[in-house]
């Protein structure tokens, strides 16, 4: 039996599995993330766990468990199961993803301490240190400067007057492998249950540390390469082990690039020490830039604060105003389109539809929205097609297989959000003692759109009903559709370009150059054709007299 004390098992997160659905089940924290699989360390031993359907689909990367995570899962077989929750988390240690703005990766939960681990040659860098000290206070996890390989040789007052502004707000250990002292030290700072992260560039030599207090060999570990000589990259995943004696410690890789997470960068004032100055300025809301009766400038240009962390401060903070400035933006977006689905279904309605442009390029873009769209409700169903944009047709994919998986896996993302996808096909509506059919053609274009529409093909077995036909651009109408007996043909595409005048029963936008049916109701041979100008957007963000439309159609059969 493994007792799980020594793994940070509390009664805390005993009272929060038993508010859990699943708290029956058993429970273990994950050592090792394998992509999709996960070593998680129980009471019985280690099993290898994957995710449930609904612990994977509609969440982002950072919403899965991470190393060091809490989860409650389902044995089977020998050593086998299958994680149905996560505890939730608290001292989470993150980074800016690489390549994203406000995106967080999560490398490791339930931290304690993190040690910073820098070694004493060419890595020694303070500016990486700061940045690691800030993320950290930001989720209350205790940072540790680690200053290890100290036996190489160095100007150990020359390092001190560079980090003296570290030394005065957090712990400071030189260690070296080769002496024992010095890791005995760093052992007796790490309590019993307590979890402790590693973080560091590659070749700083924290594999070989976790080894050194485990005084075993639980990590691999390379030397110093011949060629460059600087150490080699080991780890390539975050790995938990525990130390004899009590604590938990997680390694994990090298980083080159730590992002910034944060959401408030007045976090840095403190770190940085910037606030023992900013206090005296003589403006409150003064930004340390070029302000007048600045005290951060003025102690700066004296020396008493050095330039260096001065400009650190400067560029940290621009980093995290721009993340913070991401998040408070996807926050707002995502309240805006809970509004929307809120709007809709208010109104009540017996029927849903789509007309296509549900994203941009990528099938990706509706990640973070499908479990917002399967709150909407319809009496007999959503229904969608597929609009020009949908296809990915504007973005050069590596090749054609790349972007027919992303049209496939749009219509699965579509499927997940409970729309029906009428892709040149039509299903019967029976409500009260009538019967509709509602029809959808692939998106239907002029060049140089595409064209995927097959009308004849849509409309198969609907002879003698009334039809309503989803298709995405209105060119259709005129080209093809107002041939074929279609009573009712709804479509999107124009945006009304997203700028026009609507004054009383005056409307005009330039889109009419382009589509003479670019918004509202059209009638011809007896057939009408509705264009919404939709909610979405492209190119500017934003619409100037065509305000984004949600339309509520209603049926009837007095024809008076």
């Amino acid at each position: 039996m493994i007792d799980l004390n020594y793994y940070g098992w509390n009664d805390k997160l005993n009272q929060l599995k038993q508010e859990s659905t699943y708290g029956t089940l058993t429970h273990g924290r994950v050592a090792i993330v394998h992509r999709t699989c996960y070593e998680v360390v129980a009471g019985s031993g280690v099993f290898r766990c994957e995710l449930t359907g609904n612990m994977m689909y509609g969440k982002s990367d950072f919403e899965l468990p991470c190393t060091g995570d809490w989860v409650i899962f389902q044995p089977f077989d020998e050593g086998m199961g299958i994680i149905v929750d996560m505890l939730p988390r608290s001292r989470t240690l993150c980074r800016r993803e690489t390549g994203t703005v406000a995106e967080k990766q999560a490398i490791a939960a339930h931290v304690d301490k993190a040690f910073i681990v820098q070694s004493l040659d060419d890595n020694f860098n303070v500016r990486r240190a700061e940045r690691f000290m800030v993320q950290m206070r930001e989720e209350n996890i205790t940072p540790v400067l680690v200053l290890n390989k100290a036996d190489l040789g160095f100007d150990q007052q020359k390092v001190e007057e560079q980090i003296q502004h570290v030394i005065r707000q957090i712990p400071v250990f030189y260690t070296s492998i080769h002496e024992s002292r010095t890791i005995s030290r760093l052992r007796e700072f790490i309590a019993e249950g307590e979890t402790v992260v590693f973080v560091g560039s590659s070749g700083v030599g924290k594999s070989s540390l976790v080894n050194a207090l485990c005084e075993k060999s639980v990590l691999l570990t390379f030397g110093i390469s011949q060629s460059t000589g600087k150490g080699r990259h080991t780890s390539t995943r975050r790995e938990m082990v525990l130390m004899d004696g009590g604590g938990v410690l997680i390694d994990t890789p090298g980083v080159r690039e730590f992002g910034l997470a944060v959401d408030d960068p007045g976090a840095l004032d403190e770190i940085l020490e910037i606030a023992d100055y900013a206090q005296s300025c003589r403006f409150k809301d003064c930004e340390h830039i070029n302000e007048p009766g600045c005290a951060v400038l003025d102690a700066v240009s004296r020396g008493i604060l050095d330039r260096q962390v001065y400009e650190s401060y400067l560029k940290l903070r621009r980093e995290t105003w721009h993340f913070s400035a991401s998040e408070h933006e996807k926050r707002k977006k995502e309240k805006s389109f809970t509004k929307l689905v809120d709007e809709v279904n208010r109104l009540n309605p017996d029927l849903i539809v789509f007309t296509g442009d549900m994203v941009n390029s990528f099938a990706s873009e509706m990640d973070p929205w499908i479990e917002t769209l399967k709150k909407l409700k319809a009496k007999y169903g959503k229904y969608a097609t597929t609009g020009n944009h949908d296809y990915g047709t504007y973005v050069k994919w590596p090749s054609k297989t790349d972007q027919e998986n992303n049209l496939k896996q749009f219509f699965k993302n579509m499927e997940r959000a409970d729309f029906t996808m009428l892709n040149n096909t039509n299903v019967p509506l029976v409500i009260a003692n009538d019967t509709l059919y509602l029809a959808g053609v692939e998106n239907w274009g002029l060049p140089p759109f595409p064209c995927f529409g097959k009308l004849t093909q849509a409309l198969e077995g609907t002879d003698g009903y009334p039809v309503i036909l989803l298709s995405h651009d209105p060119s259709h109408w005129r080209h093809e559709v107002l041939n074929y007996p279609v009573d009712l043909m709804l479509a999107g595409h124009t945006h009304a370009m997203q700028l026009g005048i609507n004054i009383g029963s005056f409307r005009w936008s330039p889109a009419v150059y382009i589509y003479p049916e670019y918004n509202g109701l059209y009638t011809a041979n007896g057939q009408q054709l509705y264009v919404s100008r939709g909610v979405g957007y492209l190119g500017f963000a934003g619409r100037i007299g065509q305000r984004p439309e949600i339309t509520l159609i209603k049926l009837t059969n007095d024809c008076k």
